[in-house]
């Protein structure tokens, strides 16, 4: 009781708001990968349609060499 005379908030006000608060974090950021991941997988899906691009494991840019 004394706390909710001082500001307002009862400790399970407080507690609840930060729970709620933790909770719309967590289910942003599942939607974000889930999102991102489906991004991703659409991109390689339409490459591989159009021929740019093949499953095999290729170098990385930087150990290839080009002849000029």
């Amino acid at each position: 009781m004394e706390l909710r005379k001082k500001n307002g908030w009862s400790q399970e006000d407080l507690a609840s708001g930060i729970g709620f608060a933790l909770l719309l974090l967590v289910e942003a950021a599942g939607v974000y990968l889930l999102t991102s991941a489906g991004i991703r997988k659409g991109s390689c899906e339409q490459l591989l349609q159009e021929g740019d691009y093949t499953r095999e494991v290729k170098e990385p840019l930087f150990t290839q060499t080009y002849i000029v």
